[in-house]
């Protein structure tokens, strides 16, 4: 049922289903007092033959029709902001990895016993001990490297450093390279490098120690090689393009290649993901 509105008079057109018209007739004076667009409307119903009633409706039924309309309108809107609101709280949702062919798990075991980094004790560019509890509460993105790498090496740190751009005044984000020519690359040679690659040290870590330690990190910890790594002792040189996402609680998130610029927003988006968490 549509209403129509002329002036004070409201008038409702139904059709009828038995196809005859019922044609409701207005006094001739109530006609010259309606207003022009009213009589116009009604005229067009009478020469087009349609099959509608114009019965009046009652100052009842149209507060009843308004009061309705009113409450359906809160009601959209409500539904409305209630779908934006769980969209924008919900996000996507990170999965969980625990082996070296990086099947996602979706949830935690019920006892929280699941895959993380190890403890360890390594050493910063500011030669200063650095340690697993330097990653609790803040997400990291990690990677391995050598400070005379000619290869793969110096846009790996590009991407880095597009990282620290993106994350600079961000506290709960760190990022970690590793050297795996850690007898070459003391903390006095990753000052170095650092000093000349625009590292900022509140955001970027440059590490080294014992060789051993960090080939066992990579490969049986952070799966940095992925399959790969898990059939290789620590006298195979350990080199990759591949960046490891790690949240707050040392857990992997995700692996995404370092030379590969779609592969690094597809990072920084999962890292403002990991943020909400």
């Amino acid at each position: 049922m549509i209403p129509s509105f002329s002036g004070s008079r409201i008038v409702d057109f139904r059709c009828h289903a038995s196809g005859s018209r019922k044609a409701g007739n207005v006094h001739s004076a109530e006609r010259e007092n309606a207003p022009q667009q009213a009589w116009s409307a009604k005229q067009a119903i009478k020469e087009g033959g349609s099959n509608l009633d114009t019965t009046p409706i009652s100052p009842s039924s149209r507060y009843t029709y308004h009061k309705i309309s009113y409450q359906m309108n809160r009601f959209i809107i409500l539904l409305f902001a209630l779908a934006l609101f769980s969209c924008q709280k919900s996000g996507r949702v990170l999965p969980y990895y625990d082996s070296a062919d990086f099947t996602p798990k979706w949830e935690l075991p019920a006892n929280n016993e699941f895959h993380q980094i190890r403890a360890f004790s390594l050493i910063n560019q500011e030669n200063q001990e650095f340690t697993e509890a330097d990653m609790e509460g803040k997400i990291s993105v990690v990677d391995f490297f050598f400070t005379s790498c000619p290869g793969i090496c110096p846009k790996l740190t590009s991407s880095m450093t597009d990282l620290q751009r993106e994350f600079l005044d961000i506290d709960d984000i760190l990022l970690l390279s590793h050297s795996v020519t850690p007898d070459y690359d003391n903390a006095a040679i990753l000052k170095e490098y650092a000093s000349n690659h625009g590292v900022n040290f509140k955001r970027w870590k440059l590490l080294t120690g014992d060789r051993s330690e960090i080939y066992d990190l990579g490969r049986k910890y952070y799966f940095v090689e992925e399959d790969e790594g898990l059939t290789k002792d620590e006298d195979v040189f350990l080199h990759t393009e591949n960046f490891v996402l790690v949240d707050k609680q040392r857990h992997i998130r995700g692996i995404y290649n370092g030379l590969d610029p779609n592969s690094i927003q597809s990072l920084i988006a999962d890292i403002k993901e990991l943020e909400k968490e």
